[in-house]
């Protein structure tokens, strides 16, 4: 083979993608990783600029647990189709429709109960689609009230559902917005020291987690 074929067939096999995915409602494609195990589902949501890798540290405790779970690449991130940078705040809004289409996946394939955990931008898409189609439990790493246009200030006390929320106590938006939900939604509040956010929280925090969407 001539050394440019070489380097050709190298370069369309990195463009290979192993990933699979669903369609949202408005067209967009989500790549997905899903873990079958029972009845009980989990949606993991990522951070800005991350991607449904950002999960492994959790896992392992929700196979352990029993769990069947989905991660997906928002829109604009990872191998999912878009590009975060380019995006307005109506981009980022329509991400809920990204969880939406986690969720269905979950219900087509028997998964009855349904917790959301979502990290940072994550936590507030999390917990804007948790409202919209009435998902009653959320585990929210580093919410806050408003990240890139997802604004959850004047819900959180409409929230009705079961709700843990863990922030870094020098993580002074997201812990400010964690005391606002533990007055005005009765959540369960976990603070970690220093200034970790989002999914840096889940070593300090995965065994509260697991035992909360447990119940």
């Amino acid at each position: 083979m001539k050394w440019w074929a070489l380097l050709l067939a190298v370069a369309l096999a990195g463009c290979i993608s192993n990933a699979s995915f669903v369609k949202t409602r408005d067209g967009k494609d989500i790549a997905y990783h899903y873990h079958e195990a029972g009845w009980r589902g989990v949606i993991l949501l990522h951070e800005l600029d991350g991607s449904m890798a950002d999960w492994v540290p959790l896992e392992g405790e929700l196979q352990t647990a029993g769990f069947s779970y989905i991660k997906i690449d928002f829109r604009g991130h990872g191998e999912s189709q878009g590009n975060w940078e380019l995006f307005g705040d109506g981009d980022f809004r329509n991400m809920t429709y990204d969880v939406e289409a986690a969720h269905n996946y979950l219900k087509l394939r028997g998964v009855r109960t349904v917790a959301i955990i979502g990290s940072s931008i994550g936590a507030n898409l999390a917990f804007k689609y948790a409202i919209w189609k009435g998902v009653d439990m959320l585990v929210l790493l580093s919410p806050g009230f408003s990240y890139r246009g997802i604004d959850i200030s004047k819900e959180i006390a409409n929230y009705t559902g079961k709700v843990l929320v863990v922030v870094g106590k020098d993580d002074s938006y997201s812990y400010s917005a964690g005391h606002v939900f533990e007055r005005d939604a009765n959540a369960t509040l976990i603070t970690v020291t220093g200034e970790k956010h989002g999914v840096e929280l889940v070593p300090y925090a995965k065994t509260r987690i697991i035992n909360f969407i447990s119940q």
